[in-house]
């Protein structure tokens, strides 16, 4: 499928049905395939400036688990899709702590703290009016 600057380095592929079980049995395998969430986190957090390149030099992680949606029809592939998400954990040493606790305590345009309710109603709060929106697949960290 066509990248973009959003989409650079993702793994998005068309795959005919009659190779679905190959391409899963090589996605499992993990072999020759992104298999952590570190260029995420840099082009996201740090090429940014939003966090400190220096107190995070690199990253430790849990692996959660991994969800895997339905067969759907997507209208922004125009064809159907098997949605495949590994969750991971940050797991910040006491510099990258302090780092994050300070971002959370100054702020930043580009990132916004929400409770784990709010995740559940995609942003909203009761009584205010919805001034963000969380993606649905955003519950999966939940």
């Amino acid at each position: 499928m066509p990248l973009d600057s959003v989409s650079y380095g993702d793994l998005r592929v068309r795959v005919p049905g009659k190779k679905i079980f190959q391409f899963f049995r090589w996605f499992e395998s993990r072999q020759g395939r992104e298999d952590s969430p570190w260029r995420e986190f840099q082009e996201e957090l740090l090429a940014t400036g939003i966090l400190p390149l220096d107190k995070f030099p690199h990253i430790m992680h849990n692996y959660l688990k991994r969800e895997v949606d339905r067969i759907r029809y997507s209208p922004w592939a125009g064809s159907l899709e098997i949605l495949v998400a590994d969750v991971y954990e940050l797991v910040p040493n006491q510099e990258q702590e302090d780092a994050l606790r300070q971002l959370a305590a100054t702020g930043h345009p580009d990132i916004v703290w929400v409770s784990s309710q709010q995740i559940k109603r995609r942003g909203a709060v009761a009584g205010q009016p919805q001034t963000i929106e969380i993606s649905a697949h955003s519950q999966r960290i939940l």
